[in-house]
């Protein structure tokens, strides 16, 4: 795209400072786009997409900043930025596994720009399998008030994401005195600027060699992020023996949703997520004896 069109094209942007402004800008027409950050929208540009005509910027809004424990769990504002929550104290201790997905997002400047909140939105980001391990809740504004509902509620949930605004991410917070452990896993062509092949997120909490929680997770790249919940189903309850490690890795095989592209088949993405899994399996169960 030439610097004529650009210039040509300069979107009318408002900065609404409140929520409550945002109904009145009507925001949620279908020719306003809401941006935070605003990388993901640079890199459609740059890729030739239309520049849109009118936007409502959400950066000035107050009190979506913050990452806090509250009488809910851990909350998280919606435009807390990726390097914030990469070194988030508060993160670090009650939930590790998004600090580390928040790692392996896009490059250092992007992340000093990109939101949490953002990279949600986007339905590909890589901090969404760690969000779904952890049993994430979204809070957003409807336009008159706000509600409360799980992550994958949101993400199968297109409309909400189109005409509505999230402001929080809600994390429980568990006891300390549990067993728990957190994986992730970006498989990609390079660590991080590229999209991932495949993203794998396992949360769970064992009760000596036996787990009382496990979530199984895909996303990163082109995927819907999704738990293996037959998956889970089958290690909590019937992996026993060596000889169900292959009906385990056939059930991951073919649960998983994934698609073929010109970097990598179905069948490839679908094999290393198997075995991200059963290693992620067998490491752990060895160290429980």
């Amino acid at each position: 795209m030439n610097n004529t069109n650009i210039l040509s094209t300069i979107p009318d942007i408002h900065f609404p400072s409140s929520v409550n402004e945002l109904g009145d800008l009507n925001a949620f027409e279908s020719n306003r786009t809401l941006i935070a950050g605003g990388t993901l929208l640079q890199v459609h540009w740059e890729t030739g997409n239309p520049i849109p005509s009118q936007l409502t910027s959400l950066e000035l809004l107050e009190g979506l900043r913050h990452i806090k424990t509250t009488e809910k769990g851990l909350e998280i504002g919606a435009l807390s930025t990726l390097a914030t929550c990469e070194k988030d104290p508060l993160l670090k201790e009650h939930a590790s596994i998004l600090v580390e997905a928040c790692k392996h997002i896009a490059s250092p400047s992007v992340r000093n720009r990109g939101t949490i909140g953002g990279n949600i939105c986007s339905g590909k980001g890589d901090s969404i399998p760690a969000l779904l391990s952890l049993k994430a809740d979204l809070k957003y504004y409807n336009g008159t008030t706000f509600e409360t509902i799980p992550l994958q509620l949101w993400l199968d949930s297109p409309n909400l994401n189109l005409k509505y605004v999230l402001t929080h991410i809600i994390l429980p917070i568990r006891s300390s005195n549990e067993n728990r452990i957190s994986f992730f896993r970006k498989i990609g062509r390079r660590e991080a600027f590229t999209a991932a092949l495949v993203t794998v997120a396992i949360h769970c909490c064992f009760d000596g060699k036996v787990f009382k929680e496990l979530n199984l997770c895909i996303g990163g790249g082109d995927h819907s992020a999704h738990r293996l919940k037959l998956s889970e189903s089958f290690i909590k309850n019937k992996l026993r023996e060596q000889k169900d490690v292959q009906e385990l890795y056939d059930l991951i095989y073919n649960e998983v949703e994934t698609y073929s592209d010109a970097f990598a088949t179905a069948d490839y993405r679908k094999r290393v997520t198997s075995n991200i899994v059963l290693a992620f399996l067998a490491d752990n169960l060895k160290k429980k004896g």
